[in-house]
């Protein structure tokens, strides 16, 4: 698909977005579908917690997880199969299961406790010079459990021009199949705040800290401005 097709299609959705506000569907409908991080999610049976990243695949551009934090610990998270969505709206994002099915899901963020030697002052006498030994401290570690293979893409994440930074990654586009088709990006300042649409056919790697772009600033400012409608914003 040319780049001039796909800011046509980026245009239309866009449309649909001002008329409707968000997309809904997703790999269960027939329309794409926004994925929104830091947004609201709710299980059947009652309020989840938020959503904090998106986790893709990079060979076929698949999202394949969405991970959901409780609201009281960011720490207890879930990694949920993105066929786990059943509606994005304007109050967040619908997972169809219950609170105990998302509780039994594997958990994103690991703890681990690791014991490591750090140099300790210690002074004997006033008069004397302090003399250091090594002590034993024990501290925790917090690991993103990752599907092998896979990326793990945070709200916030930079977003990298050719020339320089762009922006940050403010949520993503999911097609019916759920592949990912566009990455919005977060661009402007404090008071000129907008949303652009980047085309996955713009990005040259998504990696573990930055979205690196194909396109200078200049390219990202002439691609469409796509209003999108965040109650959490």
């Amino acid at each position: 698909m040319g780049l001039e097709h796909t800011r046509h299609a980026v245009r239309m959705a866009g449309r649909h977005r001002r008329r409707h506000g968000y997309l809904t569907g997703g790999t269960r409908g027939r329309e794409p579908m926004d994925i929104p991080l830091n947004a609201r999610v709710r299980c059947r049976d009652g309020e989840a917690g938020r959503s904090t990243c998106l986790i893709l695949n990079p060979i076929d551009q698949r999202a394949t997880h969405v991970v959901v934090a409780n609201r009281r610990d960011d720490r207890d998270d879930h990694l949920v199969p993105i066929d786990r969505v059943r509606a994005v709206g304007d109050d967040g994002i619908a997972l169809d299961c219950t609170l105990a099915e998302l509780d039994a899901l594997p958990r994103f963020t690991e703890t681990r406790f690791v014991r490591h030697l750090e140099p300790h002052v210690a002074i004997e006498n006033y008069y004397w010079m302090p003399y250091v030994s090594p002590e034993t401290v024990t501290a925790a570690e917090y690991v993103e459990r990752v599907p092998a293979g896979e990326l793990a893409v945070h709200r916030g994440m930079p977003v990298r021009a050719t020339d320089g930074d762009a922006g940050s990654v403010s949520e993503l586009i999911v097609d019916q199949g759920g592949h990912v088709t566009h990455i919005v990006l977060r661009a402007g300042h404090l008071f000129g705040k907008h949303d652009v649409a980047i085309p996955l056919s713009a990005v040259a790697t998504v990696g573990s800290d930055a979205v690196v772009l194909k396109l200078d600033r200049a390219g990202v400012e002439a691609l469409p401005h796509v209003p999108v409608k965040r109650w959490w914003a």
